[in-house]
């Protein structure tokens, strides 16, 4: 086991691959602390008290765990409390998550707990760069049955190690204009509840010039939280599937992907199509981050967000704005009920010389009554069943018992399970190759055929470096 200690010693600016080599195996398992030998009765004194173990936590710098007087802050405070044998010292990354791990690795930060995206922790753990969880979580009788199975996934590899636990996960819903749809003879109420009354509502909200240029979009499909990644959606509703079953390969291309991909075309084709709609965008919605004005603002007669974007965007910009709400439409002959979301995840790093410390803050962030204490302030959902059901946390508000009946369909956008998913995000799934298909540029399967291919080349590199 390669500790901080060590690590410090003898590591300056290795790349993260040389640090793994140095591990001399491709997964590790943790190190539990040995028992205590108990001093003979007679030479027993009074120890003097132990100085508090440093936990380096390196967080998402968004969720304000640094920050005195914000409720992630008041929770390390509170772990401090309950915890004086732990300093938790927060050091939140800024940049690129993928650079910030890779600068821990080479001994730049000496981290214990860090946090990253869904598609990362099956492929660091694999790695060897995080451990697996499972003696710890079973040491503190975290009951695991009672945490989201959609939360899971992306951190369970398909032998049962768990190599994190999630944390602040989102989910998006459908979101309406009222005045929009009311205008249109629609009812913001129920909103569309399949693909044929979507198609439909969207054709009587988008609204033109005189010029015939747009001036409202009746649902741009890659305005919201999900950007271009919509068509997973449609693809999961109509049964079709990211991966084969034992999480080798991606299958993007596929009848079933076929379908979604050409609905999803048709929602752009409904408003002038792909390019009309970002030309639109321009004025309509000019930063990434203003997707609520867009529907406060009546840009747009819906988007497909985060019920996060409520505190953090609709009530700063109108805090008695009145919106309406509905899952995503199905299709005719659903397979399935889907809702998509993401999560930050958190890790304890390989080299650590206090594992049981470090999960000890993942255990206390895991409680009901904590996780309750985060989400409620961010309509985020908590990672325990039993806390997102309860009245405690819904308090009857019909837009959060919404999303607590829905959390049951909620699967990971981007948390496939296959080693390689985080570079399949970067070099694939950000690329232009999905914008080709919307606009037509790129005929529907064939794209399909290529990124399934440039995805399954990543997999398999990743297969033949872990022995897989």
């Amino acid at each position: 086991m390669v500790t901080r200690r060590t690590l410090l010693g003898g590591v300056s600016a290795m790349s993260l691959a040389t640090v793994l080599a140095a591990c001399g195996t491709a997964t590790m398992e943790p190190e539990m602390a040995p028992a205590e030998e108990e001093a003979p009765q007679a030479e027993a004194e009074t120890a003097p008290a132990a100085e508090p173990v440093d936990v380096v936590f390196v967080p998402n710098p968004a969720f304000q765990f640094h920050e005195e007087g914000h409720v992630s802050g008041g929770l390390v405070t509170s772990f401090g409390e309950e915890f004086p044998n732990i300093n938790l010292i927060v050091e939140p990354y800024t940049g690129n998550r993928n650079e910030a791990f890779a600068a821990a690795a080479a001994g730049d930060i000496p981290y214990d707990v860090v946090t990253g995206g869904e598609g990362t922790p099956i492929d660091r753990g694999l790695q060897g760069s995080v451990l697996h969880l499972n003696d710890y979580i079973k040491a503190t009788n975290l009951d695991m049955n009672d945490v989201w199975e959609g939360l899971m996934e992306p951190v369970v590899w398909r032998d049962g190690r768990v190599f994190g636990m999630p944390y602040g996960p989102d989910m998006r819903v459908l979101y309406l204009n009222i005045d929009l749809y009311l205008n249109g003879g629609l009812d913001p109420a129920t909103g569309p509840q399949t693909w044929d009354e979507f198609e439909e509502a969207i054709q009587k909200t988008t609204q033109k010039d005189a010029a015939g240029n747009l001036t409202v979009a009746g649902f741009p499909p890659d305005w919201g939280s999900n950007g271009t990644w919509l068509f997973m959606l449609p693809l999961l509703q109509l049964g079709g599937s990211r991966t084969n079953e034992d999480r080798t390969e991606m299958t993007f291309n596929t009848p079933e992907a076929i379908e979604a991909f050409t609905f999803v075309k048709r929602l752009w084709d409904l408003q002038d199509g792909f390019t009309a709609v970002k030309a639109f965008q321009e004025s309509a919605r000019p930063s990434g981050r203003d997707r609520g004005a867009a529907l406060v603002n009546a840009k747009c007669a819906s988007i497909y967000m985060t019920y996060a974007e409520r505190k953090q965007q609709i009530i700063p910009i109108d805090p008695d704005y009145e919106f309406g709400y509905t899952a995503f439409p199905l299709p005719a002959n659903p397979a399935r009920q889907v809702s998509l979301g993401g999560a930050w995840i958190h890790m304890v790093s390989a080299w650590t010389d206090v594992a049981e410390e470090s999960f000890a803050w993942l255990e206390y962030l895991a409680r009901p009554e904590n996780t309750l204490a985060f989400t409620k302030t961010f309509d985020r959902v908590p990672v325990r069943k039993s806390a997102t059901l309860s009245e405690e946390f819904h308090e009857n508000d019909p837009f959060v018992l919404h999303m607590s009946e829905n959390m049951q369909h909620r699967t990971s956008t981007l948390g496939f399970g296959v080693p390689g998913s985080d570079q399949m995000r970067i070099e694939v799934l950000t690329g232009g190759w999905v914008s080709s298909l919307w606009s037509g540029e790129v005929g529907i399967q064939e794209g399909l055929a290529t990124a399934e291919e440039m995805m399954n080349i990543i997999a398999e590199q990743w297969r033949t470096e872990l022995g897989l």
